[in-house]
């Protein structure tokens, strides 16, 4: 007789302000609910971030991201600014046509230093600065995001020299 197996999903779990406070693993079936005031959402939500719901699609959307902690580089927060300003994709938008390579070259740099290796990057946004695709202006604003995610001194260096 074939057995039957039960798939359990993860859901996030969300406080009446929308905030995720915690994931759960739930077949969807057994007698089980989430704490008072809280709801469950079968999507993929980020622990401390805080969502509503859009009432166009009935997709959650994050609201309010949590602080990234301090002290620390946040390699990856530094990504997600440059990946997020106008002015940074103004410039890799130019280099994909005009420097195909070298958008390559920052995509990866860009994806290395997020895991803390930050050679590649710094390689590919020298050329950028070299060949006039970042300017001065932008330089010093990509030096200002940075800094606000605690980049190691000698690595702002660089990005301005």
């Amino acid at each position: 007789m074939p057995r039957l197996h039960m798939v359990s999903m993860k859901y996030a779990i969300l406080d009446s302000a929308g905030l995720c406070v915690n994931y759960a693993v739930w077949d969807g079936i057994s007698d089980w609910q989430p704490p008072d005031g809280h709801e469950l959402v079968s999507a993929d939500l980020q622990i401390g971030s805080r969502y509503e719901q859009d009432p166009g699609t009935q997709e959650w959307v994050i609201v309010e991201s949590p602080p990234a902690p301090q002290g620390l580089p946040q390699w990856v927060h530094f990504g997600e600014l440059l990946a997020a300003d106008a002015a940074v994709n103004a410039m890799v938008a130019t280099a994909a046509s005009a420097a195909p390579v070298l958008h390559l070259m920052l995509g990866v740099g860009l994806g290395q230093a997020a895991q803390g290796d930050p050679k590649t990057f710094l390689a590919a946004w020298s050329t950028a600065l070299a060949s006039g695709l970042a300017t001065p202006t932008l330089a010093a604003h990509v030096v200002d995001l940075g800094t606000s995610c605690d980049l190691p001194e000698n690595f702002l260096a660089q990005l301005n020299p």
